[in-house]
C-alpha cells in the first residue's frame, strides 16, 4: 500500500508543515542540548545578542546545520536563534573557511552532526 496523501481541505488545521515544524523542534532540541550538555552554553546564551566567539560559532553552526537539512529561509532561522536573516547569510559564507581553518570549529559541527545522527535527525 502506498503513502497516502491527504488534502489540507479535509481536515481543517492540518498541514503538511506541522510534521517539518516538529522535525524542526527536534533538531533544535538536540542542538541546544548538546551546547549545554556539552560545551555549557545555555540556550538564553545561543540567543542573546552578545558577539563572544563561542556564542557565534554556536549559532554559526546551527544556522548551518538548519539550513541544510530543512527547507526553512534565512529569516525563519534568524527568528529561531534571534538574528538577523543576514547574520544566517553570513554564517553560511564564511562556515566553509572556518570548517577547513580553526580545528575546535570542526570539532564543535562534528559534536553536534554526530549527536543528531544519534538521534536520527540527520
Amino acid at each position: 500500500m502506498g503513502v497516502l496523501k491527504i488534502s489540507p481541505y479535509v481536515y481543517p488545521g492540518f498541514s503538511v508543515q506541522d510534521k517539518t515544524r516538529k522535525t524542526v523542534a527536534n533538531i533544535l532540541r538536540v542542538c541546544y542540548e548538546y551546547f549545554n550538555d556539552e560545551h555549557e552554553i545555555s540556550k538564553e546564551e545561543i540567543q542573546s545578542s552578545v558577539r563572544k566567539r563561542h556564542l557565534v560559532d554556536a549559532r554559526r553552526v546551527i544556522s548551518c546545520i538548519l539550513r541544510s537539512t530543512t527547507k526553512l529561509t534565512t529569516t525563519m532561522i534568524g527568528d529561531e536563534l534571534r538574528v538577523d536573516h543576514s547574520s544566517v547569510i553570513h554564517y553560511s559564507r564564511t562556515f566553509d573557511d572556518l570548517h577547513s581553518s580553526s580545528r575546535e570549529f570542526r570539532e564543535l559541527y562534528e559534536g553536534l552532526c554526530s549527536k543528531l545522527a544519534q538521534n536520527n535527525l540527520l
